[in-house]
């Protein structure tokens, strides 16, 4: 059985360090969200902390936040390393927390990286909504015909903000 518990780390780290890129250049302000965890039971010892039975408190909204050009954007990233993009990977809070941002005229969108194409495409959420209406997966193609190339450039940075 194939896991995908680390899939999608290169395009998390990838991101975060654009993101630090982005704020030492004033570019814009972008932050990761991270998943709201409460411990049942937190323990010393002698060098570190022990934490025992997490539970979930709240359903995370989308991978990033933040602001740019005076506007809120949001945006979720998903690897696949198949030739399409399975839709199963996708929650209903996510689409409906995007569709919010949308209607309150902020920036919404989804990066995606096709492992086996090494390819990293932005692709407006609204857009992403209408290709994917009624389909269990999106193939490269028609998120590329849709979307935008994301350029990686040196040293590491995913300049995803340039294709907005």
């Amino acid at each position: 059985m194939k896991t995908t518990n680390n899939r999608g780390m290169l395009l998390e780290s990838l991101i975060n360090q654009t993101n630090i890129f982005y704020l030492k250049n004033k570019i814009c302000l972008v932050h990761k969200k991270y998943l709201d965890i409460k411990f049942a039971n937190i323990s010393k010892t002698e060098n570190n902390l022990k934490l025992e039975k997490a539970k979930i408190i709240s359903k995370s909204t989308v991978d990033y936040y933040g602001i740019y050009q005076g506007k809120f954007l949001a945006f979720e990233a998903k690897s696949t390393e198949s030739k399409t993009f399975s839709l199963r990977n996708i929650k209903s809070h996510q689409i409906e927390y995007l569709d919010l941002i949308s209607l309150f005229s902020g920036i919404a969108f989804w990066i995606i990286y096709f492992k086996i194409q090494n390819k990293f495409l932005l692709i407006k959420h609204d857009k992403f909504k209408k290709i994917s209406e009624n389909k269990k997966s999106l193939s490269f193609e028609e998120i590329k015909e849709n979307g935008k190339f994301i350029d990686l450039q040196f040293p590491g940075i995913l300049d995803y903000i340039s294709q907005l």
